[in-house]
């Protein structure tokens, strides 16, 4: 649902009640307990956010554009530096 409240934006009344309606059921009918249902409204607008934003052509065209920039050598000194800076610690 959460993908649709993003790309039709008109009927998020009916969806904000089928959400309602399910998240409701599912507690009155003793099948979850409340912080279940909670827990999994927000990894569903979670995902849908994330889904959304991934087929997103802005997202795709600049993961591109940084992908192509990367330089192999730069990216493995960069994760060396982190490694050191860990290891300083123990």
């Amino acid at each position: 649902m959460s993908v649709f409240w993003v790309v039709f934006p008109k009927l998020r009344p009916l969806y904000a009640i089928c959400i309602g309606a399910a998240d409701a059921g599912l507690v009155l009918l003793n099948l979850h307990f409340v912080s279940d249902v909670v827990a999994g409204t927000f990894v569903g607008v979670s995902t849908g956010m994330f889904t959304v934003a991934l087929c997103s052509p802005n997202f795709r065209e600049n993961s591109l554009n940084r992908a192509a920039k990367v330089d192999p050598v730069d990216a493995i000194a960069e994760i060396a530096a982190v490694e050191d800076i860990r290891d300083v610690g123990h």
